[in-house]
């Protein structure tokens, strides 16, 4: 276990501040760490799978990694908004779809190192028509295929997306148990 001895602000954002830690590790050594604190409360993100098998993913250009990224539509909550509350939002603004039921899969922390971030992920297997609301900074494609397609690009890294990966891993987990 760590023990915080000092922590000052590197920067402080509108989703997010930079922090450095100063900790003393068990052993008695003292480190220095930079992390990512997040001003928002979490995420949800849907794996949405149709009777079919068939997967909807939204296509959207990350500037953090500069190029179009395919991932399952997540979203953080609005001041307020529980897990589900926020899944079942951000499934209709970035789809147009509208999920009958969500199942939640899990909770991840992309990247525990450095970041407080937790998503939730959750499934749905039926929807009905809605309408897209896209953010005022977001530009957004919708993509249908096949899981059987959406594993085979986790696997030759055109889908990259942490989240994506977890949900599809365990949507695929939980439907072979």
């Amino acid at each position: 276990m760590e023990k915080l001895l000092s922590k000052k602000m590197l920067y402080r954002g509108k989703n997010y501040n930079v922090n450095e830690e100063v900790v003393e590790l068990s052993s008695g050594k003292v480190v220095t760490r930079e992390t990512i604190e997040r001003l928002h409360k979490g995420a949800s993100a849907v794996l949405l799978v149709d009777n079919f098998e068939n997967v909807y993913l939204v296509k959207q250009f990350r500037h953090g990694i500069g190029k179009d990224n395919l991932e399952i539509p997540a979203g953080k909550f609005l001041e307020d908004e529980d897990p589900l509350t926020a899944a079942y939002r951000e499934m209709e603004e970035e789809t147009g779809l509208i999920p009958l039921n969500l199942k939640k899969l899990g909770e991840i922390y992309p990247t525990p190192g450095s970041d407080s971030r937790c998503i939730h992920i959750y499934y749905a297997n039926d929807f009905i028509d809605g309408k897209t609301n896209f953010d005022e900074d977001e530009e957004i494609a919708l993509v249908k295929m096949p899981l059987s397609e959406a594993k085979k690009l986790i696997l030759d890294n055109t889908i990259c997306d942490a989240k994506t990966i977890c949900a599809i891993l365990l949507y695929e987990s939980l439907r072979n148990n």
